[in-house]
């Protein structure tokens, strides 16, 4: 398996997600007013972009980490001019037909099995379960994960972060790696940097940016290292 960032269009999306919530980050925090209005614009393109590539885990993960980030601003009377905003937006969307391929995905019958993910953690999960107890402690090494899911003659990727490391690096790897993005997110001290690590650990879940997009490794530190003081160049 050799995906690239930008040649599928979930991990595609998963860089625009990212995107995405900077540009808004940038767009709250902005002096003046033409540049809000500039990053909002930049902001809605992407979200059309996202939406044009039909990715579920992507707009799911963006969604969750958009509630998250706007929870207490959501019901506030100040922001009910941007509500209505976004529904005429939406509105727009929908009677382009931009939407219909998104509708149409979230109501297909492999909703369930997300496009036949579920058929490949199953698998995945039987695999690595039949190994020895070193293995299942441990893990197989580096690059074993590829082999874990063979189903329909050939070899598939795990289609999920949590698999992949848990066949690689073992039990106690996959309970180091999620001790670790939870203690990223407990200690982030805006909640800009949890918008993001939360968008991150949820979107690992259906797709492999920690193994398959090295640049990942690139974008975590400046995560970490997000603060007021950044806000305040803007």
């Amino acid at each position: 398996v050799d995906r690239l960032d930008w040649k599928d269009a979930n991990y595609f999306s998963f860089f625009i997600g990212i995107m995405l919530l900077l540009t808004l980050y940038l767009a709250k925090y902005a002096v003046s007013k033409s540049s809000r209005r500039i990053f909002i614009f930049i902001a809605f393109v992407m979200l059309v972009t996202m939406v044009s590539l039909i990715s579920r885990g992507a707009i799911v993960a963006l969604t969750i980490a958009l509630i998250y980030y706007y929870r207490k601003e959501l019901l506030s009377f100040r922001n009910l001019g941007y509500l209505l905003l976004v529904a005429v937006a939406v509105a727009g969307l929908y009677y382009s037909g931009i939407l219909e391929g998104l509708i149409m995905r979230f109501m297909s019958e492999d909703v369930q099995t997300g496009s036949g993910r579920t058929e490949l953690w199953k698998i995945g999960l039987q695999t690595f379960f039949s190994k020895g107890p070193l293995t299942i402690l441990f893990g197989a090494g580096e690059g074993q994960a590829l082999s874990m899911t063979y189903m329909k003659g050939e070899y598939w990727s795990p289609h999920s972060n949590y698999l992949s490391i848990m066949y690689t690096y073992g039990l106690i790897g996959l309970f180091i790696f999620c001790i670790w993005l939870f203690l990223l997110f407990l200690n982030a001290k805006t909640k800009e940097s949890r918008g993001l690590i939360l968008f991150i650990a949820i979107s690992s879940m259906v797709i492999v940016p920690f193994t398959y997009v090295p640049t990942i490794w690139f974008v975590m530190p400046l995560i970490i290292v997000w603060d007021r003081r950044l806000q305040g160049c803007i």
